[in-house]
């Protein structure tokens, strides 16, 4: 999808962080939602990085539309390929950009012959980085590496998987920081590690797809929702029985319940502020 906003790295993530963690934990279901778009059609985009990711910041639009939130969305489709059973395989060049975003099995040579389900594990392991980006804050993938010829990694292809089999190594403290980085919004929803740990397997045939992610990130996001209201709910009715309790100006606990008030319950919200007393 075409659009305005700005690069992933250039993101004002001291925005992103202010309301807690609605503004990330939105831009992650964006991310979700954009390309499980794609690939519920039968379309691999094989191109994601921080780049072709744009957010628009929250606040008044060119359009002049008020933003509640900021937005994440693609920019372009990719290579959005569309492979049927008659067209078999087929092969895909991959730009040269994408390097540090492509899985372990991309990083042998710069193109690639195989069928859909193989390209869309490809896509599924750069939504993980891209996933570890949004919610660390971070401007450039984890992966990133420099070619070391002292290290014996000759292109950038070898330095990147080199960095992934470090990574892969060490994976609890690389979660271990990026959830500090996240201001421990990593480990407060738990499905955000789950997809993480599913996204960035090594082997394309073990990785979580998008739409599983997809669908594992939803279900979560509508409990989370029916929880705080839950939570919301109990609190009010706790509120509500502390301000009916507490003493009076002339020392009697709450104050007398309005005609036809159920005897026994709760009482009401406007009786016992009626003495003037603020409602805890």
């Amino acid at each position: 999808r075409q659009g305005g906003g700005v690069p992933l790295p250039s993101y004002d993530w001291e925005e992103a962080a202010r309301p807690g963690d609605s503004t990330r934990l939105a831009l992650a279901l964006d991310l979700l939602d954009s390309v499980n778009f794609l690939h519920c059609r039968g379309s691999a985009h094989l191109a994601l990085d921080s780049e072709v990711v744009r957010v628009l910041p929250a606040g008044a639009g060119a359009s002049g539309l008020v933003r509640g939130r900021s937005r994440l969305s693609l920019v372009g489709l990719g290579a959005a390929v569309r492979l049927q059973s008659r067209v078999g395989r087929l092969a895909f060049q991959l730009p040269d950009n994408t390097v540090a975003f492509r899985g372990p099995e991309l990083l042998g040579d710069y193109v690639i012959e195989s069928n859909l389900r193989a390209l869309l594990a490809a896509d599924s392991w750069s939504v993980g980085v891209l996933l570890a980006m949004i919610l660390g804050g971070w401007a450039s993938s984890p992966f990133e590496a420099e070619v070391d010829w002292g290290r014996g990694t000759f292109s950038a292809e070898a330095a990147v998987l080199r960095r992934q089999n470090d990574v892969r190594e060490a994976f609890g403290p690389f979660l271990w920081r990026l959830n500090q980085d996240s201001g421990g919004l990593l480990f407060r929803h738990g499905w955000l590690t789950q997809l993480l740990i599913g996204m960035l397997m090594p082997q394309p045939a073990e990785r979580l797809s998008v739409h599983e992610a997809w669908k594992i990130a939803r279900q979560a996001t509508a409990d989370e929702l029916t929880a705080s209201r839950s939570v919301n709910r109990l609190l009010d009715r706790a509120a509500r029985a502390a301000a009916a309790d507490r003493p009076t100006s002339d020392g009697r606990a709450g104050s007398p319940a309005p005609p036809g008030a159920a005897r026994g319950g709760t009482k009401p919200l406007a009786a016992a502020t009626s003495t003037g007393d603020a409602a805890m």
